[in-house]
C-alpha cells in the first residue's frame, strides 16, 4: 500500500510502548513516586498531606514547614508516618532572606538535632509575587547556600534549589552558570520552580 513505510516506525514504537506498559503492569508494585519537595503551613491539617499522597500515588514525601507551622510539627508527623514522611530542615526563613546570622544558627540547630532527614529547597531566584512574596536573589557561592550545601553533602541528603528559569529576568540563567561551577561531589541536585525542567539536565 502506498505510503505504508511511514507507518512502520510508528507501529514499531507502539509495539515497544505496549510491551513496556505490560511489563510495568506486571510489576506495578515496584513502581512508586517520591515527592522531593512539599511544604505545609499552619492552615492545613497534616492528615490532608497523607490523603493527597494516596490520591496521587506518592509513596514518600520530603516535607518542610512554612509560615507559622513549626518544624517540630513536621518531626512529630514524620514519627507517626515514618515510611511516608521525610522531615526536612526548614530553609524558608526571614533570616535567610535578610542574610542574618540567626539563619546559620537555626540551620545548624536543626541539622544537629538529628531529627531531620533532608534539606528543604534553597531559594536562589524567586520572582516577586505581588505583595505575597518578595524577590529573592542568592547566588550559589553565597555563604547561605554553601552552608546548606555542606550540610546536605555531609548528611548524604539531596540538595534542592529553587530557581525560576521561566522568568524573563537574566538572573536565573546566570545563577545556573555559577551553580555548575560550584557543584560539589556526588550530591544529587534537584531544581524546583517555574520552568525548572528546562535546565534540570544541565547538572
Amino acid at each position: 500500500m502506498r505510503g505504508t513505510h511511514h507507518l512502520r516506525p510508528a507501529l514499531l514504537f507502539c509495539a515497544l510502548l505496549l510491551q513496556c506498559v505490560c511489563a510495568v503492569g506486571a510489576d506495578k508494585q515496584a513502581l512508586y513516586f517520591i515527592d522531593a519537595h512539599s511544604q505545609v503551613d499552619q492552615t492545613i491539617d497534616l492528615d490532608t498531606v497523607i490523603s493527597l499522597m494516596n490520591q496521587a500515588g506518592v509513596q514518600t514525601t520530603i516535607l518542610s514547614a512554612v509560615a507559622a507551622r513549626s518544624s517540630r510539627d513536621i518531626v512529630i508527623f514524620a514519627r507517626q508516618h515514618p515510611d511516608r514522611i521525610i522531615p526536612a530542615v526548614r530553609m524558608k526563613r526571614g533570616a535567610f532572606n535578610d542574610n542574618d546570622a540567626e539563619y546559620f544558627a537555626d540551620l545548624k540547630a536543626e541539622v544537629d538535632s538529628g531529627q531531620f532527614r533532608a534539606m528543604s529547597e534553597v531559594m536562589m531566584y524567586h520572582a516577586q509575587k505581588g505583595g505575597r512574596a518578595p524577590e529573592i536573589v542568592v547566588y550559589p557561592d553565597d555563604d547561605r547556600v554553601q552552608a546548606a550545601l555542606r550540610y546536605a553533602v555531609a548528611q548524604n541528603w539531596p540538595f534542592i534549589a529553587h530557581i525560576e528559569f521561566a522568568s524573563r529576568d537574566p538572573v536565573p540563567r546566570s545563577i545556573c552558570s555559577v551553580l555548575r561551577q560550584c557543584a560539589a561531589g556526588d550530591v544529587g541536585c534537584f531544581l524546583s520552580g517555574r520552568g525548572a525542567c528546562l535546565e534540570a539536565g544541565a547538572f
